[in-house]
């Protein structure tokens, strides 16, 4: 299972997730052509875009087209980035399935996997999964976690990827772990070194059973 840290504010958290092996999963709404995140596209642990949903729900602003189509378009090809994820709206399967019918081809057409959101109600729909076309688990915390396993099962007979957004327990990494999630992002360990350092100790000693970035 891939680990990517999402935005890390400071020298001393990048270095340190740099050493540990995290991949970094960086919001549309940040300063993406700062030299630090494009220099990841390069080479290094690996570099997945986020589409700014989840800062502009918690900043209760409406998501910036704009700023997602100029990540987008900043990369380094198609090839630069492990994935995109498709614009969405927070805890709204409505609004996620209009924000994949308009975004999804465009987004495609522009990198070599794109991750469909999927939030709280959507376990019925029928997704265009395929080795090209991902989930990303958002939704409400219970409904994540019980959601989890139901997702993986849904990915792996699509041949398709599963990441689960917003993991910052060791618990529920180990969700992720068992249910065969194929990656994952948290905030945590961007935001506090000793956190990283909590979850780097236990998978040193067996406790979690994840892979980074070579």
């Amino acid at each position: 299972m891939i680990c990517y840290a999402a935005h890390a504010t400071t020298a001393v958290n990048r270095a340190a997730l740099d050493a540990a092996g995290w991949g970094l999963l960086c919001s549309a709404a940040y300063r993406w052509t700062d030299p630090v995140w494009r220099s990841r596209a390069r080479g290094g642990h690996g570099l997945a875009l986020d589409n700014g949903a989840w800062t502009a729900h918690n900043k209760g602003v409406v998501f910036d087209d704009a700023a997602f189509t100029r990540a987008v378009l900043a990369q380094d090809g198609p090839d630069a980035l492990d994935f995109i994820v498709c614009p969405d709206v927070v805890m709204d399967a409505a609004g996620t399935r209009a924000m994949a019918s308009r975004w999804l081809a465009w987004t495609l057409s522009h990198t070599r996997r794109v991750l469909l959101p999927v939030q709280d109600g959507m376990e019925g729909d029928a997704l265009p999964l395929s080795d090209r076309v991902g989930l990303f688990v958002g939704g409400s915390t219970e409904w994540k976690e019980r959601m989890i396993p139901y997702w993986a099962r849904r990915a792996q007979q699509a041949g398709s990827y599963c990441h689960v957004g917003r993991v910052n327990t060791t618990r529920r990494m180990n969700i992720c772990r068992n249910a065969g999630v194929d990656s994952i992002d948290g905030s945590g360990v961007s935001k506090f070194k000793a956190h990283l350092d909590t979850i780097e100790a236990g998978r040193r000693v067996g406790q979690l059973n994840f892979r980074v970035h070579p």
